[in-house]
């Protein structure tokens, strides 16, 4: 098991020959090293059973959420998958359902007043990300050769996974997006700059993960709101407002960069707004 599982680390690619993210290299690391390795070790890969597997799965450490459960389960079947002589279709893999959670967003408004709180120089980049939908680690990746303010279109075909400047986007799948009409002023006035990216600080670095988040969080605490991740309230804030304005589902999957409609529906609560609206036209 440990020589296989280092292997595959090693060469850092899926069954298909496919590049794991540096991001998902990590997590997949930790798992290995916390979890994998201490229970497996030296096990003859063809000796495991379902029952092994679900006796690694009860051992697993109580404080870990049931999704951080799953995802240690579905990384163990990836790399089992790796393997065309062993069977997985034997092996019976434990799944949890999880419970779906609310997807926490906030309207315009309260972006804006949150922005509003964040020092001037530092606000083009939020302001990016509320208006586009984009990932955070997207928007943090923008460079000037992806800008078209001829065509009014934005590029977004780079990603930071973890520390890394990846030449793909998180999704796996270049796309384009429109220039919202109130962000081109900002743009043309970034464009000065000559810097390699779009968005950077004083010192014509790119912003990392960690100063966005800090920016973000100092905002909403000074606007008086309740503590929401910069995700939530930016990618999935610009989901759901457009779900909540009647947007189509697979208008707002290609605006925001998901692969799978699945994903899409997790906007589910917002469709109740529509489906209100539908059901007060029988009191007409």
């Amino acid at each position: 098991f440990e020589v296989r599982y280092q292997r595959y680390l090693d060469a850092g690619v899926d069954k298909n020959k496919t590049p794991l993210s540096p991001a998902t290299k990590s997590t997949i690391k930790n798992f290995y090293t916390k979890h994998l390795y201490p229970y497996f070790k030296s096990w003859d890969l063809r000796a495991i059973s379902s029952t092994h597997v679900s006796d690694f799965y009860d051992q697993l450490p109580t404080n870990l959420c049931d999704g951080t459960k799953r995802n240690i389960i579905v990384s163990f079947r990836a790399f089992y998958a790796m393997f065309d002589e062993l069977d997985q279709t034997k092996i019976r893999w434990p799944s949890p359902k999880l419970v779906k959670k609310k997807i926490q967003w906030i309207s315009q408004e309260e972006q804006l007043k949150i922005i509003s709180h964040i020092p001037e120089r530092d606000r083009p980049i939020f302001y990016f990300m509320i208006w586009h939908g984009v990932r955070p680690s997207e928007a943090r990746a923008l460079m000037w050769d992806c800008i078209d303010l001829k065509q009014n279109t934005i590029y977004i075909k780079r990603n930071w996974s973890n520390y890394t400047l990846t030449e793909i986007t998180k999704g796996r799948k270049d796309r384009t997006t429109p220039i919202y009409s109130q962000f081109t002023p900002v743009l043309k006035e970034l464009a000065r700059s000559k810097k390699e990216f779009v968005f950077a600080t004083p010192r014509g670095k790119n912003y990392s993960r960690k100063l966005i988040n800090k920016l973000w969080n100092k905002a909403v605490k000074e606007a008086g709101y309740s503590p929401i991740r910069l995700y939530n309230g930016t990618k999935h804030s610009f989901a759901s407002q457009l779900r909540k304005a009647g947007a189509d589902l697979s208008d707002i999957q290609e605006l925001i960069g998901v692969s799978s409609m699945s994903s899409v529906k997790r906007y589910a609560d917002i469709e109740q707004t529509r489906l209100t609206r539908v059901m007060e036209l029988k009191r007409r």
